[in-house]
């Protein structure tokens, strides 16, 4: 369990043509007519994680009976994106182990302990983007080293750019991201313990514009016109 994956989610970002968009299912809110579902469009800029809207759940295999859930409350991140270049976007992603929450206080200390994740001696996962690559105009993968329970590995994420846009005086660009995590290659021998060995991640994120601010005065424009039922 261990799963950092930064939720680097950054990546995504590619060129394509298209207008504004909302999420299958989100109606109502005026900004969410300015979210654009073309990442070439979206404010270059200096991005960083909005914990408030960022989750990295994880599920591994109890037996052969079901799945232990858990998720990890303290996630940090930033990028770099340039539109005209996503290539080049540089990610980083951190997780504080002993922030696990499985909603089982007592597995949560067995987790945090020298057994699994050892929080105390590698009290960081880390995640560093290394390549960027696109399938379509809002999916693609991003692939970079993981550093975790002392050993550093390379792991490729898949990424869905879900939008950009205005959050509040704000811009946004919000991701979702999945992958699978093999324990013993980061030195976890959980034979013993009755689980299995691969945890699978989703993760989902904002990342807010440290550098640009939203057109205030569009969005108000747009609060002032009738809602479409």
């Amino acid at each position: 369990m261990k799963t950092r994956i930064g939720m680097m989610l950054g990546a995504l970002f590619l060129a394509g043509t298209a207008g504004a968009q909302q999420l299958p299912g989100v109606v109502g809110h005026p900004e969410n007519e300015l979210i654009l579902s073309d990442p070439a469009k979206v404010a270059a800029g200096n991005y960083k994680l909005d914990p408030s809207h960022t989750s990295v759940v994880g599920r591994v295999l109890h037996g052969r009976l079901s799945y232990y859930s858990f998720r990890f409350d303290k996630v940090d991140g930033s990028y770099t994106y340039d539109p005209a270049k996503p290539e080049a976007t540089k990610v980083e992603v951190t997780i504080d182990p002993a922030s696990i929450d499985s909603n089982l206080p007592m597995f949560d200390r067995r987790l945090k302990g020298p057994d699994f994740l050892d929080a105390e001696k590698y009290n960081v996962i880390k995640f560093v983007a290394t390549e960027i690559k696109r399938t379509d105009m809002i999916h693609g993968t991003m692939t970079g080293s993981l550093s975790f329970h002392g050993v550093t590995k390379p792991i490729t994420l898949s990424v869905i750019f879900n939008g950009g846009g205005p959050v509040g005086r704000r811009i946004g660009m919000g991701y979702s991201a999945t992958a699978l995590l093999k324990m013993p290659d980061y030195g976890m021998d959980i034979s013993a313990h009755n689980i299995g060995d691969t945890v699978s991640l989703a993760i989902e994120t904002e990342f807010i514009n440290q550098d640009q601010k939203t057109d205030v005065q569009r969005v108000r424009q747009l609060q002032a016109q009738p809602r479409q039922e």
